[in-house]
């Protein structure tokens, strides 16, 4: 009898530690993944959870606008357009780094959008060394397959973004 309620306390006890790791996890996923610097051009940045899929530790993705904005506020078009990238880059990570490995990566692609949500003329800018992490990133942008039109105030013919997509960035 002494053993079965020793069994039970054991296995309650694993229990409780582990639905506390986890609580930790999510907790330190909101404070730690943010940083402290940023460049003064990036104008969005996504951090939306998606429950469908294991999550990275401390995933970033970060838009740089290379084209003249012509004075328009970009920042209500990226809050619609990096979730919908985001969450393809976060679903078709590889295993390894969803599980949460400690490597460090970056993969910078830079794309153009016309005024219609099409895209094109994608260039890899930066790879990770890590294929699969790479092929992700860009396989997050033709997955889209095509973003929101730009707001109907720029009258450029098209924006030219760099997407930054990091995972366990350096802390800074």
């Amino acid at each position: 009898m002494n053993s079965l309620v020793s069994g039970t306390l054991t296995v309650l006890k694993r229990s409780a530690v582990f639905i506390g790791a986890i609580g930790l996890f999510f907790f330190a996923d909101g404070v730690i993944g943010q940083t402290g610097g940023s460049r003064s051009n990036t104008v969005g940045s996504s951090q939306v959870a998606n429950d469908s899929a294991p999550q990275p530790r401390y995933e970033r993705l970060t838009a740089d606008i290379l084209s003249d904005t012509q004075g328009v506020d970009f920042a209500p078009y990226m809050k619609q357009a990096l979730p919908m990238v985001r969450k393809l880059w976060v679903s078709s990570l590889p295993e390894k780094v969803a599980q949460g490995s400690d490597s460090q990566t970056e993969t910078v692609i830079r794309f153009t959008i016309s005024q219609d949500g099409t895209i094109s003329r994608m260039e890899l800018v930066e790879g990770s060394h890590q294929i699969a992490v790479d092929r992700a990133a860009w396989g997050s942008i033709t997955g889209v397959g095509q973003l929101p039109s730009l707001p109907a105030d720029f009258n450029g013919p098209s924006l030219i973004l760099r997407i930054h997509f990091r995972v366990n960035p350096p802390q800074q």
